[in-house]
């Protein structure tokens, strides 16, 4: 009698970690679409911002650069590779000063390429230091 209460309290434990197994693996699919979903908004924003630099349309790259920037924290580039510089925000504030002062962007060939650039290698130290030396100038 022992043996038999032993063993379905064995198997009806067996079966509850089945199902919270299958549980979190389904939750671990959907929160890999959700990323990978962010991931993809913040490379079209970056880009969307690329785009409207080279057509020197400030406030518009300002727009997009500020959906970036917000976007950011919840990619997965943020997380696995710990972008110590948040380039998106020094790109928003050299915007934001662009607009502010109502300047024209000299270099924006420079910086429509530095930001394209980003966009197929969003983590790329290389990248990210050209971007910044580019706002610099």
């Amino acid at each position: 009698m022992k043996i038999r209460i032993s063993m379905i309290f064995i198997l009806a434990c067996l079966v509850t970690s089945i199902f919270f197994n299958i549980y979190q693996y389904k939750n671990k699919e959907v929160m890999d679409q959700h990323t990978a979903q962010i991931d993809s908004s913040y490379v079209i924003e970056l880009s969307r911002s690329a785009v409207s630099i080279r057509d020197n349309d400030i406030e518009l790259a300002l727009e997009h650069a500020l959906q970036a920037d917000a976007l950011l924290k919840f990619t997965s580039y943020f997380a696995k590779n710990n972008i110590h510089v948040s380039y998106s925000s020094i790109l928003v504030t050299y915007l934001r000063n662009k607009v502010l002062k109502n300047e024209k962007i000299g270099n924006t060939n420079d910086l429509f390429i530095a930001l394209n650039e980003l966009t197929k290698h969003p983590t790329s130290d290389e990248y990210i230091d050209k971007l910044i030396m580019v706002l610099q100038t």
